[in-house]
Order: structure tokens, then sequence, then C-alpha cells
């Protein structure tokens, strides 16, 4: 039988997955702003790109956490 394992998902591994679901979302919104619109490409980065908001509202509470932000003036 195998030995059980505590999973525990750190602090850490959040900032990492943060940051390379922020790497994913900005080369998807590259492919959207290129693929045909209505196209099977930009049908699927734009359901992806859901996905990735909603992974990121699941780890911070906030859906809108890895859009960019405005530049102040």
């Amino acid at each position: 039988m195998a030995a059980k394992t505590k999973r525990y998902f750190s602090d850490l591994d959040k900032k990492e997955l943060l940051s390379n679901l922020k790497t994913s979302r900005s080369a998807c919104i590259r492919a959207c702003a290129k693929a045909p619109i209505q196209s099977e490409v930009y049908k699927g980065v734009t359901k992806f790109l859901g996905d990735i908001d909603a992974m990121a509202e699941c780890l911070t509470g906030d859906r809108k956490h890895l859009h960019e932000k405005p530049h102040s003036t």
C-alpha cells in the first residue's frame, strides 16, 4: 500500500502559478489580437482567457487580478 502524503499549496506555489498565468494571459491576448474573429483560434483563446481569469479569482478573490492596469498620470 502506498504511503499517504499530505499535500500543501504554499504562498510560494501561489505566487509562481500567478506569474505563469500572467505570462499565459499576455500570450493569449496577443494571439486574440491576430486571430480572425470567430475563428477556432479566436474562440479557443477567448475561452482560455476566461479560464485564466477564473483561476486568478480562485487564488486571489479578484477575477481581474491579472488584467493590465491603466497607467496613472
